[in-house]
Order: structure tokens, then C-alpha cells, then sequence
């Protein structure tokens, strides 16, 4: 994509198309509005933290919070964090005849915060 770009750069002049582009690319000065702000902060597990604070917690902090969370929160985590993964049981069934279990569903969140 970056070759791709880098091309397109080299054909125009125009600053401004550089400067669009980085930003679509790298999600550059994109700001959520305050009522997806306000979403994503609301967003929690039943044990009381909310989805960004969980990617706060230490590894050994993490295995204890994920052994007392359910598969359905650590699925719903997974799809919030990665929109474009495929993590509900429709999806999966459709991709991959299966549906995630609970233990791959805590090892792939595991591996996106701790990036292992």
C-alpha cells in the first residue's frame, strides 16, 4: 500500500493529497466524536473495567481478568478491537465452519494487547 501510495505521490504535486492521504493511511489527526468517545468509554466487562482499561493490565493481571470474564465478553472485546476480524459465531462459522472458542478468544486478545 505505501508503494502505492509513494506512486501516486510522484504523479501529483498536490501537498494536499499527500497530506489527505498520510492521514487516511496512518489515521492522522482523524478525532472520534464525543458520542463515539462517550461509546467506547462505556463500553465494559461485568467485572467492572472498561474495555480500554483492560489493555492497561499487566500479563499476569490480564490471565486472572480474562479466567473470570465470559467467552461472550472476550468475543464482544475482540470485534470492538478489531472490527475487521472475524470473531462472532456467524463470521466464524461462515469463514471457518467453527465458531471461536473462549481459550482462542483469550489467547488473540492476549496476543493484540500484549502484542506477543
Amino acid at each position: 500500500m505505501r508503494r502505492e501510495l509513494a506512486k501516486s505521490f510522484s504523479e501529483t504535486s498536490s501537498e494536499n493529497v499527500l497530506v489527505y492521504s498520510l492521514k487516511i493511511c496512518y489515521g492522522l489527526g482523524m478525532t472520534k466524536s464525543a458520542d463515539q468517545e462517550q461509546q467506547t468509554s462505556d463500553r465494559r466487562f461485568s467485572l467492572g473495567l472498561s474495555y480500554i482499561e483492560v489493555m492497561d493490565l499487566l500479563e499476569n493481571q490480564l490471565d486472572v481478568f480474562l479466567d473470570h470474564s465470559s467467552r461472550d465478553e472476550v468475543i464482544d472485546w475482540l470485534q470492538w478491537n478489531d472490527p475487521n476480524g472475524v470473531y462472532t459465531d456467524v463470521a466464524s462459522m461462515g469463514e471457518f465452519g467453527k465458531i471461536v472458542s473462549k481459550e482462542e478468544g483469550v489467547e488473540t486478545m492476549k496476543r493484540q494487547i500484549l502484542q506477543l
